[in-house]
């Protein structure tokens, strides 16, 4: 041994001096399982891999080395062949296990949904379901808590469909389909809360924006995320009492109206949609003291923002630049009988208007705006009394 701590042999029958080289054994550390999470249609399979992650780095696929199984059999086993079956309408734990070491799956098993259907369990699809001969509306909830994953399926519907019902219900998820096309409307909440909207496209395929994409009657604490409504008149519908909503990361380009908000819900909050090409206001609210606005895109949308009736409210940091030809664009944003609010640090430029204040607006300061190359930057008609208007940059 050196002072190195090398070892080496000595093979006198060559007269070679040999070193001597170590290897540590190559160990298996965790096992990862894909996908961790699922949706089954009861009396289907679904297919899951085992891969192996060991000491060296290395992957390696341990499908049908490890033990499979189920902590449910009743909602879904797990064959030796890594092939699980949904039972019933449940959760079940899936876990693989080799040498002492485990990972776990958690499927849920749903009930395939049908054309007409009234979901009081959870639901999903396994292909592209064609529905163009039901008549009214293509699936009702009727009880809470129900989950409906669409796994990325189509649904095809007739022109006087409305694709989703939900009267009453609470805790419902609709998740994960395709159900554009040209049914006149999309997807109705009515009253409930706390339901979750989510990767689901409403679109309208015809020749002009017709119908509601989501539509959120007397409603409150919902989430519509990732929601894809463009051709429609509006993208999503607030009416009623709806308040306290998430209007969040939506795609509601090409629509009369992208957000409409027509009455006196509260606390409703629209954050980083695609508001983009609506050709009359991307976002319109009515009465709602709590809103929040921000990080949307508004590009070429005609008219941006329009609050009627809204009071104490800030609007910061929205980018409401027309990017088309010079002051073609309309309103940047109008305030409509609405009283106390700060519009500050927009940008809201080559637009006919930057900022308009009709009616009895009063005492709203307008401040470090950007409202350069407008045709009117600042356009009180007949407003109230009290508005401050400062250091904007016309």
């Amino acid at each position: 041994m050196d002072d190195s701590g090398n070892l080496f042999i000595a093979d006198l029958s060559n007269h070679r001096v040999r070193k001597v080289t170590f290897f540590e054994p190559v160990v298996l550390e965790s096992l990862t399982i894909a996908p961790a999470t699922a949706t089954i249609a009861a009396g289907l399979t679904q297919q899951f891999t085992a891969t192996g992650n060991f000491s060296d780095s290395s992957p390696q696929d341990l499908t049908r080395s490890v033990t499979w199984s189920s902590n449910n059999e009743p909602v879904a086993t797990i064959a030796a062949g890594d092939l699980a079956t949904g039972v019933a309408d449940g959760t079940a734990t899936i876990t693989a296990t080799l040498a002492g070491i485990n990972d776990c799956a958690a499927p849920n098993v749903a009930q395939l949904a049908t054309c007409g259907a009234t979901l009081t369990t959870h639901a999903t699809l396994s292909a592209d379901l064609d529905c163009t001969g039901t008549t009214g509306t293509v699936f009702t909830f009727a009880a809470d808590s129900v989950v409906f994953d669409g796994q990325g399926y189509k649904v095809l519907a007739p022109s006087a469909a409305l694709m989703v019902s939900s009267i009453g219900n609470s805790g419902v998820s609709i998740l994960n389909m395709d159900l554009s096309g040209t049914a006149s409307n999309g997807l109705k909440i009515s009253g409930g809360s706390g339901n979750l909207v989510s990767s689901v496209d409403v679109s309208y395929t015809g020749v002009t924006p017709a119908g509601y994409g989501v539509q959120l009657e007397s409603s409150t604490n919902n989430v519509i995320q990732n929601v894809t409504a463009t051709n429609r008149n509006p993208g999503v519908w607030l009416t009623g009492t709806s308040g306290g909503n998430t209007i969040q990361n939506n795609n509601f380009s090409g629509n009369n109206f992208a957000i409409h908000a027509s009455q006196l819900g509260q606390g409703n909050s629209y954050l980083n949609n695609d508001l983009p090409n609506t050709t009359t206001w991307a976002i319109i609210v009515w009465g709602d003291d709590s809103i929040q606005i921000s990080g949307n895109d508004y590009t070429l949308a005609v008219n941006a923002i329009f609050l009627g009736g809204v009071d104490g409210v800030t609007i910061d940091g929205e980018n409401l630049a027309w990017t088309g030809s010079a002051g073609a664009g309309g309103i940047g944003l109008e305030l409509q009988n609405s009283n106390g609010n700060t519009i500050q640090n927009l940008i809201s430029t080559n637009r006919s208007m930057g900022v308009r204040i009709t009616g009895t607006s009063s005492s709203n300061t307008i401040q470090n705006n950007d409202i350069s190359n407008d045709v009117w930057g600042i356009h009180p008609v007949f407003p109230g009394s009290g508005n401050i208007y400062v250091c904007n940059t016309f």
